[in-house]
């Protein structure tokens, strides 16, 4: 890695290095090696789909978008995880992805994830700090599935886009999104900031601040997707064993990830976070 980290990002690397494991040690996910949640949208029939769902909708916009021109394509991934993004999109489109994390346990299992899937011609992973990542061509399209919350500045990502992008060029961002209506709801702000402390997040903004964002590094917004509703949150005794994470003084990052989770579900419960998609055009 090029740049140093700063705190919070050898906060965010640390916290994945060390839970990595523990994502992906069961079931589904661990076949799949998707990180993000499960969404299950009309038509959706299993898990597997639910995990690939977000991933569907990638690969739509990018066929409807580039149509004949696929094979040429090449999509960057902003905080790739275990590359299970790309190597879906290299699978169903043919297309060539690059991913970058700052987790080094991430990048070399997502390595080690397209060597076996006989996928590494088209995926490639790096170990980088994306805000200061150089490449030496732009991409047709960058995605940041649940990875966009973990920036501190956003503004300097969405620079960071602009000057990775090439014209008329798309930019997905999959996420969790702060509701209007809880900057003077104190109940909420303190679950909002459990969740931000437990998943090691640099933001938590309102759809209308990111576009605002966005707007003003030469980004518009096309769509906006509102999945939440389509998200099946946990209740009762799962839940209740998890709050008892919060009885326990010790800081770890298996804790601080359980922490998390019982702070975002009750914020999606609640209405006081939303889970959507955002399209953008660099215009």
């Amino acid at each position: 890695m090029r740049a140093e980290l700063s705190i919070h990002q050898q906060s965010v690397a640390d916290y994945y290095n060390s839970n990595h494991s523990r994502f992906l040690r069961f079931g589904k996910r661990a076949q799949t090696g998707i990180m993000h949640r499960a969404v299950w949208a009309p038509g959706v029939q299993n898990r597997i789909e639910a995990l690939q769902f977000v991933n569907h909708l990638i690969a739509r916009e990018i066929s409807e978008t580039f149509h004949s021109g696929l094979p040429d394509i090449h999509i960057l991934d902003i905080g790739c995880g275990v590359g299970a993004t790309c190597m879906y999109l290299a699978e169903e489109l043919g297309i060539c992805c690059t991913g970058v994390s700052i987790s080094s346990i991430q990048i070399a299992e997502a390595n080690r994830r397209a060597i076996r899937a006989n996928l590494d011609d088209h995926c490639r992973f790096s170990l980088h700090d994306f805000t200061s990542v150089e490449f030496s061509k732009q991409f047709h399209m960058a995605v940041a599935v649940e990875s966009f919350v973990h920036f501190e500045n956003p503004k300097r990502f969405f620079r960071k886009c602009a000057e990775l992008l090439s014209d008329e060029s798309l930019l997905v961002i999959c996420d969790d999104f702060r509701c209007k209506d809880t900057e003077s709801n104190r109940t909420s702000q303190i679950h909002l900031n459990r969740y931000k402390s437990g998943w090691r997040l640099g933001n938590i903004l309102s759809v209308s601040e990111i576009k605002a964002i966005a707007e003003n590094a030469g980004f518009s917004l096309e769509r906006n997707r509102d999945l939440t509703s389509y998200l099946r949150i946990p209740q009762g005794v799962p839940e209740q064993l998890e709050k008892l994470a919060y009885l326990m003084p010790l800081r770890t990052a298996f804790l601080d990830s359980r922490r998390g989770n019982v702070a975002v579900r009750k914020c999606l419960r609640n209405g006081w976070l939303e889970y959507r998609q955002l399209v953008f055009r660099k215009s």
